[in-house]
């Protein structure tokens, strides 16, 4: 039997394996499988590895770690298991909840390094390391509402809200994207309207049903920006619960609206989407382009993407198990008609929001009218008496153990039948994984960026030890050290060599990465699959009449949109990946120039060597991105929107897409179909040229950042010397460097320790 122990931390994202009490050897295939990637990358191809390695069936593993992790940890050994019917194993989990005081613990100790008396009070107040870390640990987390015409979208998000805030009509009536941010200490709601160039067209105002309804329906507004209590959801210093309602696909009131939903589905890793469905009735159009996208994201993800997208089978309500309908054959038919788009294993959560919006309702103090008192007493006597009602055993399989645990627990405290139903409605369901993913990716991701927010001063630190290495050695020692350094600093040929280094900066061109490549090429598949389809749709059809032809054109141009929509983010995602691959590259072109200087001018592992290579350390990718961020403030809350916009926003042509056909009895919809196959191609053409000529300025801008930190470290290495000069002369400045020195050193011992203390399994 093999025993294999592995301690996981979501925070630092590192991961320990030991194999019969042997740590596995760096550069394994298992070793470099865990290296720098959450478990939720890794953990599905973890099982199959180890087996193949150590050519064992038996396993006895010990896992320490988050109790969402351990979670994913003890699934993926199930379905390891299931699939693999001659191995055995057992798992002993030393699991933690998270620690809800860990990310003002963390603000604490950031605090701490301002202070006038902390050796490195000048780098934590700067602007810089003060804006990275804000940005790392802003409490913002989206919710997405994400769905089709008549799927109840509306009364989901007044559920969650507790009362009939958002408009709910019949027919699709979402033509704004509503951004919802919780704020427990609000009297009211308030909110502001914005245009689509994004500026203001109302002052903050407390809003109501009707207001926003009247909102809704102005075509001058783009964005509604809505701050309240939730009550069903706690305002914490980790998080602040925003919940985005966007527009259906084919009712979105501008292009940047369809926009906004192809970067909730890809763009935004951190973020949950809440795709809703009418459970009582599939397979409509609308759903085609979207659910593409989302199949294609859950592909690319991983169980982190699985986590994200959460399916509401809504309207369960209007099934009557007394007559014969089953929840659960419903239920079947949506993971059948996800399945068809190839979504595999989809997390679908029955709900009612109907029920549930009435029960918060009540319970907020709201009036109800007659139908919804009468509605109400029906549909909670029909779900706790019905069992096939109780959505928390629809999900018990598909929903960590630890979330059905809290979910029954509070079940079986509920004092009344409608406290039962509004845990067997299914909504709370949603509110609890919410919770789950928050705890599980986007606290560690937050607190993983804060740490590395930090590198600055962790750089500075082992510098000064390395400082004080050399200072508190002898004169003797000391002078070598200097005449070695100043010999380095002073080298005609390295001085040569750094400017050549620095014109080979300079001379580089853009060349597009292959990843890019593969996307660029995938878009120009998608196209041309898109074009076919039109094309073959509206084949042989020469003579429509004049309503028909509206009909069919309208549908082909919807889907025309989505996929410009879904091209320009797909296109911002890829400029991001070169922006960091550009750096990447560069930053491994420096450090390797300077290990080959080194070698070249100091023995190897000298001490001189240490402490230059310490200097003129680069800083990582991610600083130098950290540190090109520019932001605005556009409303209340911790919303923020980048300012700048690469794509060139493209307009359908109204003569290439919409005709008088008023005045004509029949239309020739091929070619309007071959039309829009060409201004398809033109557009998508023009969107990858604009992106290849925005990738050509990310490297420019990359180069010019890249030189500017090679000027600052130059700085450095000559205020090195030059502190190592004054020492060697005056005993006294020696001594001061050496306080200095170990009273950081002191501190950073102290800052790390606590740090990791905050940061422990």
């Amino acid at each position: 039997m093999l025993n294999v122990n592995i301690v996981y931390n979501p925070y630092f994202v590192e991961t320990s394996i030991e194999v019969n009490g042997k740590a596995v050897e760096a550069g394994t295939p298992l070793w470099q499988l865990c290296q720098h990637e959450r478990l939720q990358n890794w953990i599905d191809k973890f099982f199959p590895l180890l087996k193949e390695e150590y050519r064992e069936k038996k396993f006895a593993f010990k896992f320490r770690g988050m109790v969402q992790d351990s979670e994913d940890f003890k699934d993926a050994l199930n379905q390891f298991c299931n699939v693999q019917s001659d191995v055995q194993a057992t798992v002993d989990v030393d699991s933690k909840g998270l620690k809800t005081d860990r990310m003002t613990s963390l603000k604490e100790l950031f605090e701490s390094g301002k202070r006038d008396d902390a050796p490195f009070a000048e780098l934590f107040n700067s602007q810089e390391m003060q804006a990275a870390f804000d940005r790392a640990v802003d409490p913002t987390f989206e919710a997405n509402v994400i769905a089709t015409m008549s799927s109840g979208k509306s009364t989901v998000v007044n559920s969650l809200l507790g009362m009939d805030l958002m408009p709910a009509k019949n027919e699709a009536c979402t033509a704004t994207i509503a951004r919802i941010t919780d704020d427990d200490h609000a009297q009211n709601f308030m909110a502001q309207r914005f245009n689509s160039e994004d500026e203001p067209i109302s002052e903050f105002v407390k809003i109501d049903n009707e207001t926003l309804t009247k909102w809704n329906d102005d075509p001058a507004t783009s964005r509604i920006e809505i701050v309240g209590n939730i009550p069903t959801v706690d305002e914490t210093p980790d998080c602040r619960m925003v919940f985005v309602d966007t527009p259906g696909p084919n009712n979105s009131r501008n292009e940047d609206h369809k926009r906004a939903t192809y970067e909730a589905i890809q763009s935004k890793p951190l973020s949950m989407v809440l795709y809703v469905l009418n459970s009582t009735q599939l397979s409509t159009n609308d759903d085609q382009q979207l659910l593409n996208k989302v199949c294609e994201v859950m592909h690319e993800g991983g169980r982190k993407a699985q986590d994200r997208f959460v399916f509401i089978a809504n309207k369960i309500d209007a099934f009557d198990p007394a007559s014969g309908e089953s929840v659960t054959k419903a239920l079947k038919n949506v993971r059948d008609y996800l399945a068809g788009f190839g979504i595999e294993h989809p997390l679908v959560i029955p709900a009612s929001a109907y029920l549930a919006k009435l029960l918060r309702k009540k319970k907020g103090g709201y009036e109800l009218t007659r139908k919804e008192r009468g509605d109400l007493q029906t549909l909670v006597d029909l779900f706790v008496e019905e069992p096939e009602m109780n959505m928390l055993n629809h999900v018990k399989d598909r929903i960590s153990y630890d979330c059905h645990r809290r979910l029954e627990k509070r079940l079986a405290a509920a004092k009344s039948n409608e406290e039962k139903a509004e845990i067997l409605s299914g909504i709370p369901i949603i509110e609890e994984l919410l919770n789950d993913f928050l705890q599980k990716h986007a606290l560690p991701a937050k607190l993983k960026d804060a740490v590395d927010s930090l590198e600055k001063v962790m750089m500075a630190a082992k510098i000064a030890e390395k400082k004080e290495e050399q200072l508190a050695k002898g004169q003797a020692d000391r002078t070598e050290l200097l005449d070695r350094i100043k010999a380095f600093n002073e080298d005609k040929k390295r001085i040569e060599q750094g400017e050549k280094f620095r014109e080979e900066v300079r001379g580089l061109k853009y060349k597009e990465s292959i990843s890019t490549r593969n996307k660029v090429n995938a878009i120009n598949a998608k196209k041309e699959k898109l074009c076919k389809d039109i094309a073959e749709e509206l084949q042989g059809d020469d003579d429509v009449k004049p309503n028909e032809a509206r009909r069919i054109t309208r549908m082909a141009l919807s889907r025309c949109r989505d996929m410009d929509a879904d091209v320009i983010v797909s296109l911002e995602t890829a400029l991001q990946e070169e922006q960091m691959e550009v750096l990447k590259g560069l930053r491994g072109k420096y450090q390797a120039f300077v290990e080959k200087e080194l070698k070249k001018s100091f023995p190897a592992d000298s001490a001189a060597a240490e402490l230059q290579s310490c200097v003129m350390q680069m800083p990582s990718v991610e600083e130098m991105i950290a540190s090109n961020q520019t932001t605005k403030r556009v409303c209340v809350g911790s919303h923020e929107v980048s300012t700048s916009k690469w794509y060139k926003p493209w307009t359908w042509g109204s003569s290439k897409t919409v005709r008088d056909y008023e005045n004509v009895d029949v239309v020739d919809v091929e070619a309007i179909a071959a039309e829009l196959c060409d201004s398809v191609r033109k557009a998508t053409m023009t969107h990858i040229d604009e992106f290849r000529a925005q990738a050509a300025n990310v490297l420019e801008e990359a180069k010019k950042q890249v030189l500017a930190v090679m000027d600052e470290i130059d700085n450095k290495v000559k205020a090195i010397q030059k502190d190592l000069e004054a020492a060697n002369k005056d005993k006294s400045k020696l001594d001061a460097q050496l306080a200095d020195c170990r009273k950081q050193i002191e501190w950073i011992n102290s800052f790390k320790k606590d740090l990791a203390e905050i940061l422990s399994v």
